[in-house]
């Protein structure tokens, strides 16, 4: 994971660097908020009217699970790590106008990486077991920009998701028994979210 991370940081680097360098006349946009999928997370976005954008985002939970004797031997930690590539079109467009539209439509992936880890205890005090869980998402949603003085400002968009990766299976089965079952789960989700940025 660290490995991962730091690549994403060299990658946001690179970025940063490409479009200083050929797209001066651009801004970049960096922000901070907290929505789903994406949960509590860190943006860096560049361009005008037409924007591209990465994120990564992180959501702690800890369960714990007790015995019979009331003590607890099971300790579940799950952390949920949440990487985004996206797209931006402002509008409206003003003929004259070099700031970006106030409304937008932003379309993307997300990459959901939870990580579980188990504690229990009945196999030693330091007996863990981990599991980890890839989801994609696709996700378009609409937006509105409110602006502030001193170029910044908060972002508010919402729309639909779709899990396309791992393909769902709600499909009927029948157990030995002969009864019918199904683990339905519904690729269909809310995309929303909000964010205080600043640009530069």
């Amino acid at each position: 994971m660290k490995t991962f991370l730091f690549k994403i940081g060299v990658l946001f680097t690179i970025l940063f660097l490409f479009d200083n360098l050929l797209f001066s006349q651009k801004k970049s946009e960096l922000s901070a908020g907290i929505g789903y999928p994406k949960m509590i997370f860190i943006k860096m976005k560049y361009g005008i009217d037409f924007q591209t954008g990465m994120s990564v985002g992180f959501f702690p939970v800890k369960h714990e699970v007790y015995r019979p004797d009331n003590t607890v031997n099971i300790i579940s930690n799950t952390n949920l790590w949440t990487f985004d590539l996206d797209f931006y079109y402002h509008f409206p467009k003003i003929a004259g106008d070099t700031t970006r539209g106030t409304w937008y439509l932003n379309s993307g992936f997300i990459l959901l990486h939870y990580v579980n880890i188990t504690s229990d205890h009945i196999y030693g005090d330091n007996a863990q077991f981990r599991n980890d869980d890839r989801r994609l998402v696709l996700f378009a949603k609409a937006g509105r920009t409110i602006n502030f003085k001193n170029n910044t400002g908060i972002n508010l968009d919402i729309g639909p998701g779709l899990q396309i990766a791992p393909k769902v299976d709600n499909s009927i089965h029948t157990s030995p028994g002969g009864n019918h079952y199904s683990n339905y789960i519904n690729p269909w989700r809310l995309a929303a979210g909000i964010s205080y940025f600043i640009r530069f």
